[in-house]
């Protein structure tokens, strides 16, 4: 797990740039969001775990911190994990308080119409299947993450 300049630096979270966390184990496509973020003007701060289990350990604050990590912005999911899912991330995320009203946006390579409307179901706020192109996945990260990070934290609820 990579941890933010932000979370380093102890910033307050009024002067702090977005948190996105962003769960998915291919080196590839994580490369691609950091250039995707990189160029956004939100300038957001991006967490990078590549197994679920510690996702949930992050998220559900099970690694032995005295006060829970700070809350992302913005989760972007994939749904082939080593460890949990998915799937599992997402109905722990929905069945947690803290977290229940927190964007989660799967990405995934799986196009299947079931992995969509089960991701749905368990609460998602957006489905998008992984583009091919290197150019167009980075076009759709920079769209999900100006939308979702454009929207005011205290509407969401």
């Amino acid at each position: 797990m990579n941890r933010s300049e932000n979370e380093r630096s102890g910033q307050s979270d009024e002067d702090r740039a977005p948190r996105v966390l962003l769960v998915d184990d291919d080196a590839g496509d994580q490369y691609l969001v950091r250039r995707a973020l990189a160029n956004d003007e939100n300038k957001a701060d991006l967490v990078v775990i590549d197994d679920g289990d510690a996702a949930l350990d992050y998220l559900l604050n099970r690694i032995g911190r005295e006060q829970a990590p700070p809350r992302p912005d913005l989760v972007l999911l994939d749904l082939n994990l080593p460890g949990s899912d998915g799937f599992s991330i997402l109905s722990a995320v929905r069945a947690d308080a803290r977290l229940e009203s927190m964007p989660v946006i799967v990405i995934s390579t799986s196009s299947r119409d079931e992995d969509i409307a089960h991701s749905y179901r368990l609460g998602c706020n957006a489905y998008v299947v992984k583009p091919e192109s290197a150019s167009t996945f980075i076009e759709v990260i920079h769209a999900v993450s100006h939308y979702w990070l454009g929207v005011d934290p205290t509407e969401r609820n």
